[in-house]
């Protein structure tokens, strides 16, 4: 699977005509540009030709198996490849719709400081279905935050049994080890590293894109007074640190898409204290909407004073604004 930077996901989304002057500070600039010509005709065939090679392979694929199968005939045992393939999708289900929405309470739970109601629900879930991916990971972080250990630690252990959520349960492991030593930072026996810190530069390694555990192992270099080691860790922490807010974006995404499935005749009216950035955006919105683009321009200019610039970039991309593209481009003529 291949990962697209958060960058090149704006560009694709709205490109942007360089006459608009974005500020430099914008990496990827994202407003949508009007053009007074048509767009190109949309080339199936680079949709298409994909799809067919793929099926074409997949068929490949099943008649070379045939054949393999009935070449070895039935006595003879398959490769262990295929028996941990199947093992694996043995240890998988997908959670219901009552399940998913009861880890979503438990999450909200957890989020609230509630660990002890958040593991409760969680367990329950983990009972009725063991196989949900990354329930293990669920129960383990909440028995941690509830002081649970027993419970935390099986819990890990399954997860990584399962090899799902690896570096996260590694990391939650390097929690407890390190309530284990009575929160010490100290090396305890000569110059072996302690139980935590070897955790969780496993959990580096296991998924080099999580920048958590490396600012949990700066801590504990800066405890010891490594200065320079957790320099090191906390500048590895920034390149994996992920530019766009995940909870504001999905806010703020959330506010736009229902305001933008209400007909004219149902818009609210504009709310006149707004604040938060979701409210500042779906306010600014139903400006748009309402034919009061200088009062909506004026929400915009607010919520990027609020915002880094390149987070609302991106949220003023919202397919919502498409429509006041011109109206955008008066936001960003102001910060010049």
């Amino acid at each position: 699977m291949t990962v697209v930077p958060i960058e090149e996901v704006r560009r694709r989304r709205n490109p942007i005509s360089p006459q608009l002057g974005v500020p430099p500070a914008v990496s990827a600039p994202v407003l949508l540009a009007e053009s007074a010509d048509p767009p190109p005709p949309v080339d199936h065939r680079g949709i298409i030709l994909p799809w067919l090679l793929a099926g074409l392979f997949f068929f490949s694929a099943c008649m070379a198996g045939t054949g393999w199968w009935m070449a070895v005939g039935p006595d003879e045992a398959p490769p262990a490849k295929a028996d941990s393939i199947a093992a694996a999708a043995e240890e998988s289900a997908p959670a219901t719709r009552p399940q998913r929405a009861a880890i979503d309470r438990a999450l909200a739970d957890l989020r609230s400081g509630l660990a002890l109601h958040a593991l409760s629900k969680l367990r329950k879930v983990q009972a009725e279905n063991p196989r949900i991916p990354s329930i293990d990971y669920l129960v383990g972080l909440a028995a941690v935050q509830a002081d649970e250990r027993e419970v935390a630690e099986q819990a890990l252990v399954s997860s990584l049994a399962k090899g799902q959520r690896v570096s996260d349960a590694l990391a939650l492991q390097a929690a407890l080890a390190a309530q284990a030593e009575g929160g010490s930072a100290d090396t305890p026996f000569g110059n072996l590293e302690p139980a935590p810190d070897r955790l969780l530069r496993e959990a580096v390694e296991a998924d080099p894109a999580n920048p958590f555990p490396c600012f949990e192992l700066a801590a504990r270099l800066r405890a010891r007074g490594d200065y320079a080691a957790a320099k090191e860790m906390l500048e590895a922490a920034r390149v994996r640190l992920q530019p766009v807010d995940a909870h504001t974006a999905v806010d703020v995404s959330l506010r736009l898409l229902e305001l933008q499935e209400k007909d004219d005749a149902q818009l609210p009216q504009m709310p006149s204290d707004a604040a938060a950035p979701a409210d500042l955006f779906g306010a600014a919105y139903l400006g748009f909407r309402l034919g009061r683009p200088d009062e909506a321009n004026a929400l915009l200019r607010k919520a990027s004073d609020l915002l880094p610039p390149d987070l609302f970039a991106y949220l003023a991309a919202d397919p919502a604004f498409a429509p006041f593209a011109q109206h955008l481009r008066q936001v960003w003529a102001s910060k010049l």
